[in-house]
């Protein structure tokens, strides 16, 4: 359920504001339920970056027609796609916290 409350608040809110807002509220029940919190770190950077993708406030989006010079509308049919397999990857990294984990443990974190 977070990661669909940060998928849906990251589309229409700017990612540092996000951050600065959600963080400390979500990360002490994050911590309750047993989730390490470098791994809360990531998943949570990670879905907010997906949002960003996402139509309609999708900021990445205008940069991406500005410099394509294709149309909000097409570029949105297009990335759909993308966003789907970005989304499987946050549920792989989100429910298999060894993908993740794996570099901070190996240094000692």
């Amino acid at each position: 359920m977070i990661l669909i409350l940060m998928l849906i608040v990251g589309m229409f809110m700017d990612i540092a504001a996000a951050l600065i807002i959600l963080g400390p509220i979500l990360h002490p029940i994050a911590v309750g339920i047993g989730m390490d919190p470098i791994h809360f770190g990531m998943v949570m950077v990670l879905s907010l970056n997906i949002a960003l993708m996402t139509p309609p406030v999708g900021a990445c989006l205008f940069v991406a027609c500005s410099i394509s010079k294709i149309s909000l509308a097409q570029l949105s049919k297009a990335i759909w796609p993308y966003i789907i397999m970005e989304v499987l990857c946050l549920f792989l990294i989100a429910y298999i916290p060894e993908i993740s984990l794996f570099f901070p443990r190996l240094l000692g974190f």
